[in-house]
């Protein structure tokens, strides 16, 4: 039964944050909330509110009932839908577009088309027609839902003067009973000008993103709002979703810039998952990422998997049909985000990385042997002194991750697990970066790094020849090295070309250049790249 919020004469009042709870400590959710309730319900401008009311407005709805009896009348009156005095129905009828001409909450009233419509509704129709072509038509979102769980014929949106950019509202208590799940109908409010100096991109550029951001809300409402433990488990996804959505589909605003440097201090110390209304909007480059890597219908493949799948599964679950996993994403996340600012590469890495701040590794045995949080990721600079080939090892007492080595400010190979053994070639005097990653719900701890000389070699040596047995193989290998076998006298016997892009194993059937079996003796080898040339030698005894 759809529950009716009765509210007469919304105040517009200024309340200490202490009033607003029923007596009981403030969370960091409910301190949300009462930012959230304050903005809204306060005349004037709130500087610090300026993205988007999406998630407040969902928390005062599953804390409604730990507010005072004040505030929950003014709850109820941010929980009703608007009344505007006119409406138009964008052109191609996917939207009808509520607004005042007058009072507090009138839109900019230039009309230089004379049409009798301000330019800004108008302007704004274009735009969402526009949104809904992107994220519907191109990348394959399903529409928003109507109460039956159809799609929406034409969704409702509403121009209101407040501190936000925009914000999508529903209703927790009325799910479609017609859909799986949890799925809600919904409307969007939008700012009714963006002239406010709280917005970092302002004008129809800030409704241009903000109508992607929030529209894919819309649609995510369809797909299903998990609530857990009192808690919106995929919130954080959510928000992640829908700032990359306003990148991609108006790339030259980039009004997620003004996450990033919050982002990049945090992100060794915050959760891939953390949701605290600022880290997941800055965590949306984890989806441009995907993006370059399998192209932008990766993030609505992922949303398919979130009906009957958390958001860290989901991601997870569509990774495997690449052949990937999210292990393996989350430590190559941690090594793109190195890569930033004067780091980064043309062609490689984030699109848009030159523009990112950069990312400060913690340095010392300390960072190295501390715990690493679930889900949560670590970049430790290390010391290298000499110019040779290393073997890396990051051992655990308990928990599973990955870790990788970035050696010559550069990244060259795939992260391997903790527990394994990892070659780098270092040959300049960038300190060495390792990059750690914990893509599990539980922490690692008693970690450890050791590093040691590791240098070219046959699997065995001698190489003891026994019936049957037809190649050897040489191990660390670094990537495209050429290895030539000689006879102790120094006469050539066999050249192995290896493409390999990373450190591995490069295998010999043990014939010369004409196809002979090659006899017991003594050998020498010479392993060359453009960063390396190796001489060793072994000795093959046949049995």
């Amino acid at each position: 039964m759809r529950r009716i919020f009765i509210f007469i004469g919304l105040a517009i009042v200024m309340l200490p944050v202490g009033l607003l709870f029923a007596g009981r400590q403030q969370s960091a959710e409910l301190q949300q909330v009462l930012t959230y309730i304050h903005n809204r319900t306060t005349a004037g401008t709130a500087e610090s509110a300026a993205h988007c009311g999406f998630g407040a407005q969902a928390l005062m709805q599953l804390h409604f009932n730990e507010l005072n009896m004040h505030t929950q009348k003014l709850a109820k009156g941010l929980l009703t839908e608007p009344v505007r005095q006119k409406s138009l129905v964008s052109p191609s009828g996917h939207f009808t577009i509520h607004y005042d001409t007058s009072g507090y909450n009138a839109v900019p009233l230039t009309d230089v088309s004379g049409n009798g419509i301000p330019d800004y509704v108008d302007s704004a129709a274009v735009i969402l027609d526009h949104v809904w072509d992107v994220e519907i038509n191109q990348l394959g979102f399903a529409p928003p839902p109507d109460s039956s769980g159809q799609p929406v014929q034409s969704y409702p949106i509403y121009f209101t003067n407040f501190s936000y950019y925009g914000l999508t509202s529903f209703d927790l208590s009325e799910d479609i009973a017609a859909l799986p799940g949890d799925n809600y109908t919904s409307y969007i409010e939008l700012d009714n000008d963006f002239s406010s100096s709280g917005f970092y991109t302002r004008g129809l550029d800030a409704l241009r993103v903000t109508c992607a951001h929030e529209f894919n809300h819309a649609i995510q409402l369809g797909y299903e709002f998990r609530v857990q433990n009192n808690s919106f488990v995929d919130a954080w996804f959510m928000e992640m979703t829908s700032t990359w959505l306003e990148d991609y589909v108006y790339n030259s605003v980039n009004d997620y810039y003004q996450y990033l440097s919050r982002f990049f201090e945090d992100a060794d110390t915050k959760p891939f998952n953390r949701y605290d209304g600022w880290f997941e909007y800055g965590n949306s480059v984890y989806l441009h990422m995907l993006e370059a890597e399998y192209g932008a219908r990766a993030v609505p493949s992922i949303w398919n998997y979130i009906k009957n799948k958390t958001a860290v599964s989901a991601i997870d679950a569509w990774l495997k049909t690449q052949n990937a996993s999210f292990a393996a994403s989350h430590n190559q996340y941690a090594c793109w985000l190195y890569f930033t600012g004067s780091r980064s590469r043309a062609g490689r890495f984030f699109p848009e990385a030159e523009a990112y701040p950069l990312l400060s590794p913690s340095k010392g045995e300390s960072a190295l042997d501390a715990p690493l949080p679930a889900l949560s990721m670590r970049h430790v600079a290390v010391n290298v002194d000499k110019k040779m080939v290393y073997m890396g090892r990051v051992s655990a007492d308990s928990g599973s991750g990955m870790f990788n080595q970035l050696a010559n400010n550069d990244w060259t190979q795939p992260g391997v697990a903790i527990g394994s053994t990892q070659s780098f070639n270092q040959q300049t005097d960038w300190p060495l970066i390792l990059a750690l990653t914990n893509s599990s719900d539980e922490e690692i701890s008693g970690l450890h790094y050791q590093m040691e000389q590791g240098l070219p070699t046959p699997s065995m040596n001698p190489v003891l020849v026994k019936k049957g047995m037809q190649t050897i193989e040489f191990l660390n290998v670094p990537p495209f090295s050429t290895i030539r076998i000689f006879t102790i006298n120094g006469l050539l016997v066999r050249r192995i070309v290896s493409d390999n892009a990373s450190f591995g194993s490069v295998p010999w059937n043990m014939k010369d250049a004409l196809g002979s079996t090659v006899s017991s003796g003594i050998y020498l080898f010479h392993l060359q790249n453009k960063d390396l040339s190796f001489v060793g030698k072994f000795s093959v005894v046949r049995q």
